[in-house]
């Protein structure tokens, strides 16, 4: 591989990218690069993909999610590279119709670039000496792999893909074949993007681009954060709006859930919306603003009827003067261009330009000073927006990116029991998202997160807002006076919603083994703060011995005094057993042989809890150990116990079934409560008298035939006295508390009979009822 190195279009951190990036392909075949939105990965891509492959052949590739990007990647490594060393350029395209709409846009810049959408015709223009690149949308990829596979075409000497986060997801996501020799071959591949798509679950259902085998380590890493400090982009604030709709009721005629401007007509949430934009522009001097929405359509309509919205307001709430259009996907380049340029064109008024999806990558105009969420973004397209705004002019003149979230209230809600509402979701999740990709953000989150372990924290300053009631620089609500307290749970409120309790339970624990001296914490124990600290100790501990922590927490929690293999006392252990064997078997009934067992890990816990017992019976142990015991269910003596569990059943079955008549195969949670019932009556001697009494009191059924003997006699009895006579119909039934059918019943009674086996008293009472046995 031949290197360069130096090239003097890059700037220094450029440069320290694609000499890291260069050495890592020197000896890997892949390499990821982790760069903010704006600060140059498609030149960094481009240079790399310069200083790969054999010299005098030079063949590269590089893959991007749109056309649009097709034609900036080559526009800048066109001027990173120059003509010649960028060699014969051919787009791929592999949707006929869009292919018609852009090629001209694509020609436009470079005149003898080639666009195909045929696999044979692009693998004989590959042909031929010289470098070559290739430029491809993720949609083309299918039409490159088979230039490949079924005409010939020579892998590339470095495939560059663009927008990697693009590829991670589902096992068998069209987009990720770019990933896969056997698809598409290339020598080696430089995977780039601002937002690594990390994914957790199954590695044999998701791609994830911690997965090294397909996306290679990371070569090169430069986060949002180390980029603002650097000057590189804009610093950025979030300012969420809040309007309630009612006021776009009062500004216009209502229509059922729609408000009437001339001959057209919106929802009252988005005038309200519209409102709430045009008021935090006018107030924050925002000049150029794309907006983001749930729908081409909504993105459509909130262009078109911006002015209308800018008309009702008063002079001194709104910029002087708007102009708004929308972009979307069935565009050409060259219309989707003309709006675009209204962004980067002259004057002091606002221009907006709203999409759904389409303008979250490939936008590089810095004069976009804001970005609006009006619809929700997933955390990787919510940062993608935001680099839409952090590009600088000029990085010798401050900036300061806007991230507008408008918040539209109901009427007469109030703002501060609206924080916990959906209300204000979209503003959380917004910050989550930049939380997850600006560490400075994330430990300013976390360290306000800690410091609510401690009791008495003025809520307020948890976000180092610095005064009382007022938020940091970074968040501002605008819109609506501020109610007394507002500041300090909104505070609060950002930080619980942005970050995990983690760090709050790591204060709360390192306050705790200051005060105590360790880490010893009681299950029950709550924080003054209202924490669980001993159950999240104990979590923590079971989790610990199942080797479920990761060495970075097991890291975080050994720093504030964590002793994994100690509990509070052996009575503390025998607990945290006992409720691991409830939790298993449904009861505390632990027989004297069960042994914990886990990993090298033994623990006797019936002999334990033998040992306890022997000494509860000697009465040498504590009451207040007692009373600890008991408040866990811990079984004293285990006879009793079993007795009284029977009993329990025995009741339960009675309330279910009218009765104690137990079917002998009867089991309930794994107790065989008929064959204890068939053991008493065939051994009664067996028990106490006052077990006895205890068994008459509740209904037991020492003979289970002569109950059943005296139902029948009860409902033939019952039927005579009723209808005068014993010609019982063949379908009649008595329901409780047995089903018994009394016909068929008697007729069993006279086969029995006549073999001789009815019992001489039983006849008698048959016939005492008037019963008349044929032939006699």
């Amino acid at each position: 591989m031949h290197l360069t190195h130096h090239s003097p279009n890059l700037l220094p951190h450029q440069q320290e990218a694609t000499e890291a990036l260069s050495k890592s392909l020197s000896d890997l075949s892949r390499v990821t690069a982790v760069m903010a939105c704006g600060t140059g990965k498609t030149r960094v891509g481009g240079e790399v993909a310069g200083r790969v492959g054999d010299a005098g052949s030079k063949h590269r590739l590089v893959v991007v999610p749109t056309l649009e990007l097709v034609r900036q990647t080559m526009w800048e490594w066109e001027h990173q590279l120059g003509r010649d060393r960028l060699g014969r350029v051919v787009a791929v395209c592999s949707d006929k119709e869009v292919l018609g709409a852009h090629r001209s846009g694509l020609r436009g810049e470079f005149e003898d670039t080639q666009v195909v959408n045929d696999a044979a015709r692009l693998a004989a223009i590959s042909t031929g000496p010289g470098p070559l690149t290739v430029a491809c949308t993720y949609a083309s990829l299918p039409t490159l792999a088979a230039a490949q596979a079924r005409h010939g075409m020579t892998p590339a000497d470095i495939a560059v893909i663009d927008e990697a986060h693009r590829t991670a997801g589902a096992v068998g996501k069209p987009w990720a074949s770019i990933l896969y020799d056997d698809v598409i071959a290339a020598r080696r591949r430089l995977c780039l993007t601002a937002t690594p798509r990390i994914l957790d679950g199954d590695g044999d259902g998701v791609i994830s681009m911690a997965d090294e085998s397909l996306y290679g380590p990371v070569g090169y890493r430069l986060s949002f954060a180390t980029a603002i400090d650097l000057g590189l982009l804009a610093s950025y604030r979030v300012v969420v709006p809040v309007v309630t709709s009612s006021e776009a009721h009062q500004l216009l005629s209502r229509d059922g859930a729609f408000l009437r401007i001339g001959s057209a007509s919106m929802a009252a949430h988005m005038l309200a919306n519209q409102l709430a934009v045009l008021r935090a522009a006018r107030e924050h001097g925002i000049r150029r603003m794309i907006t983001y929405h749930g729908s081409v359509a909504e993105a459509k309509w909130f262009a078109n009827l911006l002015h209308h919205a800018h008309a009702l307001l008063p002079p001194d709430q709104r910029p002087g003067a708007v102009t708004a259009t929308h972009v979307h996907g069935k565009q050409t380049m060259t219309q989707r261009r003309r709006a675009l340029d209204l962004l980067a064109g002259p004057g002091d008024g606002l221009v907006v330009v709203s999409n759904a999806r389409v303008l979250l990558e490939g936008v590089d105009i810095p004069a976009v000073d804001a970005v609006c969420f009006l619809s929700p973004l997933g955390t990787i397209a919510a940062i993608q927006a935001t680099g839409r705004a952090m590009r600088l002019t000029d990085r010798s003149r401050p900036k300061t990116a806007t991230i507008m979230v408008p918040v539209v209230l109901q009427p007469h809600q109030d703002p501060e029991s609206a924080l916990t509402t959906s209300s204000f979701g979209p503003v959380w999740q917004t910050v989550r998202a930049l939380a997850s990709h600006d560490e400075t953000l994330q430990r300013q989150l976390e360290t306000a997160r800690r410091s609510l372990a401690r009791p008495g924290t003025r809520e307020g300053a948890c976000l180092d807002a610095g005064t009382e009631g007022v938020l940091p620089d970074w968040l501002s609500v605008t819109g609506i006076p501020m109610p007394p307290d507002f500041a300090s749970a909104i505070s609060v409120r950002t930080v619980r919603t942005a970050t995990t309790a983690w760090p709050e339970y790591l204060a709360a624990a390192e306050l705790y083994r200051v005060e105590n001296g360790d880490l010893r914490v009681p299950d029950s124990y709550r924080t003054p703060t209202g924490l669980f600290l001993g159950q999240v100790i104990s979590y923590l501990r079971k989790r610990y011995r199942e080797g479920k922590l990761t060495p970075s927490q097991i890291e975080k929690w050994e720093t504030v005094g964590m002793e994994w293999k100690v509990r509070e006392s052996d009575l503390q252990e025998l607990i945290y057993e006992l409720r691991e064997f409830a939790k298993e078997y449904g009861h505390r009934d632990v027989p004297r042989n069960y042994v914990v067992k886990r990993g090298n890990l033994e623990y006797p816990l019936g002999e334990k809890c033998a040992a306890i017992r022997s000494t509860y019976a000697a009465g040498k142990i504590s009451a207040s150990k007692v009373a600890t015991l008991n408040a866990e269910g811990f079984i004293w003596n285990r006879r009793e116990h079993a007795w009284n569990t029977f009993i329990a059943d025995c009741r339960e079955f009675m309330l279910f079934h009218g009765h104690l008549d137990v079917p002998q195969a009867y089991i309930r949670r794994g107790r065989k409560i008929g064959a204890k019932v068939a053991e008493i009556r065939s051994h009664p001697e067996r028990l106490t008298p006052q077990q006895r009494d205890q068994l008459d009191r509740i209904g037991f059924i020492w003979d289970s035939l002569q109950y059943r003997w005296d139902l029948h006699i009860n409902a033939v009895t019952a039927f005579k006295s009723h209808h005068g006579h014993l010609r019982i119909p063949k379908n009649y039934v008595v329901e409780k508390p047995l089903r018994i059918r009394p016909r068929a019943w008697l007729g069993k009674c006279v086969v029995a009979y006549r073999k001789g086996r009815l019992r001489p008293e039983r006849h008698q009472q048959l016939l005492a009822l008037g019963f008349e046995f044929p032939d006699e």
